[in-house]
């Protein structure tokens, strides 16, 4: 029995031993995986604020331009086109075209049709007896800039209208 109680306490000091070797590499994995993941999560950060940086600049391209554009065309006072406009709607890109929407995010209708994002088309839409906010956007939208100021004036009708006298030589 001797025997057997001495190789006990080997066979202990050996399984001992390699479970210490173990568990060190285990520990030593494990602050490996931790530097890992903490580099992972700052590149996901990175990227996203990238992403931000991206879709805020796509956003402007894609929106707010043609949506200047388009308060530029249809109003006198285009900041306060859009600020009225923003109380009610909201402008977005669906399938690489601009739709007019609800603050809800459904699209604006009239006779089954959604409002195409133009001019003529929200001038008609904005300024109608059923838009609550006609009122409003009738006195800050502008059908049509023509002013006549390039017509023709009365002298210059009266010039063309009037024959040129004939010019007559020799002796009469």
């Amino acid at each position: 029995m001797s025997e057997t109680t001495q190789q006990q306490p080997t066979d202990i000091t050996h399984e001992l031993e390699t479970l210490r070797r173990t568990n060190g590499e285990l520990i030593a994995k494990n602050a490996t995986r931790k530097a890992q993941i903490a580099k992972l999560e700052a590149t996901i950060t990175a990227l996203q604020s990238k992403l931000t940086e991206t879709d805020a600049s796509l956003r402007k391209l894609t929106v707010e331009v043609p949506l200047r554009q388009v308060a530029e065309q249809s109003s006198t006072a285009p900041d306060l086109f859009i600020q009225e406009l923003m109380k009610s709607y909201k402008v977005e890109s669906v399938d690489g075209k601009l739709a007019l929407q609800t603050l809800e995010g459904k699209a604006v209708m009239v006779d089954g049709k959604p409002v195409p994002f133009e001019h003529q088309a929200m001038l008609q839409f904005l300024t109608d007896e059923a838009n609550p906010q006609a009122q409003v956007f009738r006195v800050i939208m502008v059908g049509s800039r023509a002013s006549g100021g390039a017509s023709a004036t009365s002298r210059a009708v009266a010039s063309v209208i009037r024959p040129k006298p004939a010019h007559r030589f020799g002796l009469r």
